[in-house]
């Protein structure tokens, strides 16, 4: 039995993503087991201590342990992902916390939404990517209330934090798009998954 522990930052949103993922990936592989840990109020001052928390009191036997984040709060202070994944790794872990190999973080580019709408037709890719374009989402992330009144011009009745639906075919269209050099928003998670999944 596979283990896995993703450690998030969204209280439902996150945890909703992946137990819709953990239905799927019993279904292609029941051995697989999704472990989630919410950090509750990250900031850019913080997050360090809030996965430093939940590793340290981990004494469990993990296969990956993924650190899941948004970018957004750190690209607007002008912070490299890589110091924050490096910065990570070298948190100690707990003498009983077995893990294969180091803790990942992955990022989503530059929210959740983002990560949501790969799941979705190229229409909507499409339009979504135009009003990032357009309010200059990459360079400089809207905040959550902003980016949701303009997430909500293309699905008006999207409520935060509402699973979506996941399968095999819906996931690897996902995970197609995360890498299209011409989509300007991804998220490691699916790269992340699909390894541990399909590899």
């Amino acid at each position: 039995m596979k283990k896995i522990l993703i450690i998030h930052e969204g209280e439902k949103t996150e945890k909703n993503y992946i137990n819709n993922f953990g239905r799927l990936a019993r279904n292609e592989n029941p051995n697989i087991i999704f472990v989630t840990k919410t950090m509750k109020g990250i900031s850019v001052k913080n997050y360090l201590n809030k996965v430093a928390e939940i590793i340290r009191k981990e004494k469990e036997k993990y296969e990956h342990c993924l650190v899941w984040m948004d970018f957004d709060i750190f690209k607007r202070k002008n912070i490299d992902a890589d110091k924050i994944k490096n910065n990570i790794e070298q948190i100690k872990l707990h003498k009983k916390f077995k893990l294969t190999g180091k803790v990942k973080t992955v990022f989503n580019y530059m929210n959740c939404e983002d990560l949501l709408i790969l799941h979705s037709s190229d229409e909507n890719i499409n339009k979504w990517q135009k009003i990032c374009e357009k309010c200059n989402h990459i360079n400089n992330p809207m905040d959550s209330h902003n980016y949701l009144l303009k997430y909500k011009e293309i699905f008006p009745d999207y409520k935060k934090n509402e699973p979506i639906y996941i399968d095999v075919d819906v996931f690897k269209k996902a995970v197609t798009n995360s890498n299209d050099e011409d989509i300007l928003f991804s998220s490691e998670i699916l790269n992340a998954l699909d390894s541990i999944l399909f590899a």
